[in-house]
């Protein structure tokens, strides 16, 4: 019965662990991989912390440190999950600097939103919301 079935279950634990996936954001083509969380549950807290206070005290409550905070996470993640472009976090040639695609907000949450799906799947994402 294995036998059978056994093309579906054949699968390689390093092509599943570095698996990417090629999207297209605003005309720009882009080679994303999954994040590693256990890299960055702090920023998760910091965006948690954000959004609560956006929903509860309104937009004018979220200081600077908090934006910093937003900005840094979203930072991190960018450069950690996109393999193509290459993305760096210091403006040193050795990839596109990142803080120069904040100019394109919306471009900037699709690609994290992209990357967030692709980690946990469609499904988690609807439940968390």
């Amino acid at each position: 019965m294995f036998k059978i079935f056994g093309f579906t279950f054949n699968s390689d634990l390093e092509s599943h662990l570095n698996e990417t996936k090629k999207i297209k954001i605003s005309g720009v083509k882009f080679t994303i991989k999954k994040l590693n969380t256990l890299n960055y549950l702090d920023g998760s807290k910091s965006l948690r912390q954000v959004y609560d206070l956006y929903k509860t005290k309104g937009q004018d409550s979220v200081d600077s440190a908090n934006e910093k905070k937003l900005a840094e996470h979203f930072s991190h993640v960018l450069v950690n999950c996109v393999v193509s472009p290459k993305l760096s976090l210091k403006d040193d040639g050795s990839g596109y600097f990142v803080d120069k695609m904040f100019s394109d907000w919306d471009m900037v949450v699709n690609l994290y939103n992209e990357i967030m799906v692709f980690t946990y799947g469609k499904k988690k994402m609807k439940q968390s919301l």
